[in-house]
């Protein structure tokens, strides 16, 4: 699979993404790098601190699993399910 075959899979897999407060959204953008490929993404409108910091804890739990089966590799079951 090309690498642009796996940013564009990658892209789908995270969008949309659902959020339970009504006035949040995200936003993710996937740019090429020399070493792979840059995801950032924005999550605006959490309506607490709180909120943000259980989001921020569970992006970078599921962004770990995207990256490793974006590599084509099992990131195996999630424990968080």
């Amino acid at each position: 699979m090309s690498a642009a075959d796996r940013q564009t899979r990658a892209a789908r897999a995270i969008s949309p993404v659902v959020t339970p407060a009504p006035d949040a959204a995200t936003r993710s953008t996937l740019q090429p790098t020399p070493d792979g490929t840059l995801l950032r993404l924005v999550h605006r409108g959490l309506p607490s601190p709180e909120a943000c910091a259980a989001h921020e804890e569970g992006w970078k739990h599921y962004v770990q699993r995207l990256a490793v089966r974006a590599e084509g590799r099992d990131p195996g079951p999630d424990h968080w399910m």
